[in-house]
């Protein structure tokens, strides 16, 4: 069983790292959850927020290394997430406007993540935020900013 959720992994990770929308959304299963910043997102978001990304920084790359097979049925591994901002960047989140292209190469900190498996496909994906990471860090990396929340 860890060979195959480590390969079920690194299929997803290829899938969105080579923009195949159709082979990411074969990968997820119909109540995926992404866990991370800026809030979690179930399997439309998720979509919707990949694409936006892949779309603005065509060589978006996770960069997924020390995979290992965890306790439960969970994969675990370390990313650190890299891209150049080549192409208008329209993120599906309220009140934040397209960001046109910088040409500015972004570079992450190292992230620790973690996949529910669930067979071929992947039911969670979930990352363990650090200062400077997520999806604010990747904007303050291009010179813009998260809007605030309104409570």
């Amino acid at each position: 069983m860890s060979k195959q959720a480590i390969e079920t992994v690194q299929r997803f990770i290829a899938a969105l790292e080579a923009r195949d929308w159709r082979a990411v959304a074969r990968h997820l299963t119909g109540d995926f959850v992404f866990s991370g910043p800026p809030q979690p997102l179930r399997r439309d978001g998720f979509l919707a927020l990949m694409k936006a990304l892949g779309n603005a920084l065509p060589d978006w790359s996770f960069n997924l290394h020390d995979i290992q097979y965890a306790a439960g049925g969970t994969v675990s591994a370390k990313m650190r997430i890299t891209g150049t901002h080549t192409a208008r960047l329209a993120l599906p989140m309220p009140g934040l406007p397209p960001l046109p292209p910088t040409g500015k190469k972004v570079a992450l900190p190292e992230e620790c993540v973690e996949f529910v498996p669930a067979g071929d496909k992947v039911a969670a994906f979930a990352i363990i935020p650090v200062p400077g990471g997520g999806i604010s860090g990747l904007l303050r990396q291009l010179g813009a900013e998260l809007p605030v929340q309104q409570t």
